[in-house]
């Protein structure tokens, strides 16, 4: 029997696959399917497989964090195979392995398989290098139309990255790759830039953020800016220094360089490496997208890129956040801004910035009439880029967020990928309580294990108003998971937990996952990906 969409859903939903009548699936007239976050799993991607309907071609699938692992993938992959008007494919945290990957390949490299996708998200699988050179092999494929790939968080290394730049040799319509969140170093980066600057003209977008790629990696990138392929290259949170900035600025000065993003934020580049890179632009540049946040630049670096801005660079948004900024740096881009009318938005917050200098810096915002946005409000860090505790009640002190401290009024606090660990974790849940306003709290990638997830669960016993917690890659066990499931039962409060990439068993995910259920819809849990080498 095959059923129509809505149908489909009504079945899928009386039959238990879905979480709940507030989260019922919405399918649109023109073919997309919403199936995200509805706890599908293996069977239920099995079934929605074998009875896709026949009157409303399926265009877009999502099915985002429902716990498919390689059985769901391979039934996925018949459909693939026998689809002639899917055109993209949305499985970001998932289960899916090597295996499951191989499947969705091998289905895209028979004729006539995914004969129209063109988009393909497997962010935040399981795939690793094996799975992603199964992919390189389909991109090897002359009739595979794939404009867009995302493989993020999915621990690949330079291995998966070879194979890659090998399936891209004999490519030509790739145009986004986004490989953020894995374990490329410079070896997998030089081989990525050798094929993009000898055989691959097609691709636009890469993004290596979050990596380990350094400044070997980064000077053979800078090569490929020279042949004006590249529209966008990121690599923020990678090991660069000003070595590589420098060898990027050399890129961005060529005649052919059409890059117009390029995020190095949270690198080491300092100063060197800010100077080198302002001193690239001028109006010939077409780069609108500069991120160099959390990089030590200085007076120094913030000076230089006011003065590309005075020779007229096109520059559009602008990061300099937490940087050492001080009201020297921070005059030099007031005055380039009373003459470059291009910046629509620069980032200047959590520096040294005096409330005067503020004041001229909102002062010209404010003479642009709502087109341009400064973000500078919050200042407060030391010239080594730390934040002060004098200046704001913030980060890491617990006497700055409990009752004793009844003048601080924070609501959100990122601490992700740091390395606060399990005491830094301690110390912000011990300082939470049903008197403190915070609600939004991120500890993720910061290795605060199961001690660290038991005081944030400890926090929530307590009766602290956490609306949002991220949580997420911290080698947090059943133990740190199990507090959560019992704080969880007491304080209806959170709206949204972020647990994935931790090392939580199965029977612990189905105890997060009834806690969702019993909400009716009030409370997201992502948990479905975990980490498989714990």
């Amino acid at each position: 029997v095959v059923l129509g969409l809505g149908a489909l859903a009504l079945v899928c939903h009386r039959a238990g696959l879905f979480g709940s009548s507030a989260s019922l699936p919405t399918i649109d007239e023109g073919g997309v399917a919403w199936l995200s976050e509805q706890r599908l799993g293996d069977y239920g991607t099995e079934m929605l497989s074998h009875n896709l309907p026949s009157d409303v071609p399926l265009r877009v699938l999502h099915l985002r964090q429902n716990s498919i692992g390689d059985r769901g993938a391979k039934a996925l992959a018949e459909v693939l195979h026998q689809s002639n008007s899917l055109e993209v494919l949305d499985l970001k945290g998932n289960l899916i392995s090597h295996v499951g990957v191989r499947y969705l390949a091998e289905a895209m490299q028979q004729d006539g398989g995914g004969a129209r996708l063109l988009s393909l998200e497997l962010s935040a699988n399981q795939m690793g290098d094996v799975g992603v050179g199964a992919l390189a092999k389909a991109l090897q494929q002359d009739h595979v139309l794939l404009q867009d790939l995302s493989v993020a968080g999915n621990r690949i290394g330079d291995p998966g990255a070879i194979m890659l730049a090998a399936g891209l040799k004999q490519n030509s319509r790739l145009r986004s790759l986004d490989l953020e969140f894995n374990h490329v170093a410079d070896e997998g980066a030089k081989f990525l830039a050798e094929t993009l600057q000898k055989s691959n003209r097609a691709l636009a977008d890469l993004d290596l953020g979050v990596n380990r790629v350094g400044d070997i990696g980064a000077a053979a990138l800078a090569k490929v800016l020279q042949h004006g392929t590249l529209r966008s290259l990121d690599l923020h949170a990678n090991r660069l220094t000003g070595k590589a900035a420098t060898s990027l600025a050399e890129g961005l000065r060529a005649s052919g360089c059409q890059l117009m993003s390029l995020d190095l934020g949270r690198n080491s580049v300092g100063a060197e490496g800010a100077v080198a890179i302002g001193g690239a632009l001028s109006s010939n540049t077409r780069l609108a997208d500069l991120d160099l946040g959390v990089n030590g630049i200085g007076d120094d670096g913030a000076t230089a890129v006011a003065a590309a801005l005075e020779r007229g660079a096109a520059l559009i948004r602008v990061n300099l956040n937490l940087n050492g900024v001080g009201d020297a740096g921070a005059r030099a881009l007031v005055k380039a801004l009373r003459t470059n009318s291009a910046v629509e938005f620069l980032n200047i917050q959590y520096n040294c910035i005096s409330r005067q200098a503020l004041a001229e810096l909102n002062a010209i915002a404010g003479e642009r009439n709502g087109t341009l946005k400064i973000w500078a409000g919050a200042q407060g860090a030391t010239a080594s880029g730390l934040v002060s505790v004098a200046c704001f009640c913030f980060l890491l002190l617990p006497a700055c967020l409990p009752a004793r401290a009844s003048g601080c009024q924070l609501m959100s606090l990122d601490l992700g990928r740091n390395s606060v660990g399990a005491e830094g974790a301690v110390a912000i849940g011990d300082a939470l309580s049903s008197k403190t306003r915070l609600a939004d709290l991120d500890l993720g990638v910061n290795g605060i294990g199961d001690d660290g997830a038991t005081a944030v669960a400890a926090a929530l016993e307590r009766g602290a108003a956490l609306v949002r917690i991220d949580l997420n890659l911290n080698g947090v066990g059943d133990a740190g998971a199990r507090a959560l499931v019992k704080a969880l039962r007491t304080n209806s409060a959170v709206e949204f937990l972020n647990i994935q990439y931790n090392c939580i068993s199965r029977q612990v995910l189905a105890e997060l996952n009834t806690i969702a259920d019993e909400r009716n819809g009030r409370l997201t849990v992502w948990a479905g990906a975990q980490r498989s080498d714990c």
